[in-house]
């Protein structure tokens, strides 16, 4: 028993030990990026600027109304019939329907 519980010990501290050395790793490099910064000069940094950039289509807009038509010929047959039924006799001038 004790020596699966030394394992287990021995494998917890090795995978804490690699935790903190990535830590170490990474704030040394940042550490180390910033006292020892190289002054780049400012043609060249514009430059690795616009290598870096990525090309993209630009639109002005404005506010405007907008009206969506479709030009077609054909029926239109409602998902749901009604049968209409009047009081009065007559003729129907208009029926505005919308779905």
């Amino acid at each position: 028993m004790k020596k699966i519980n030394f394992k287990k010990n021995y494998v917890i501290i090795i995978i804490i030990t690699l935790i903190i050395g990535l830590i170490l790793a990474r704030t040394f490099g940042s550490i180390q990026r910033i006292l020892f910064k190289r002054r780049i000069p400012k043609e060249v940094a514009e430059l690795e600027l616009l290598r870096e950039a990525t090309p993209v289509k630009i639109y002005k807009v404005k506010k405007m109304s907008f009206k969506d038509t479709l030009p077609v010929m054909g029926n239109i047959r409602g998902f749901k019939e009604v049968e209409l039924k009047f009081e009065t006799s007559g003729v129907l001038e208009s029926f505005n329907f919308e779905e």
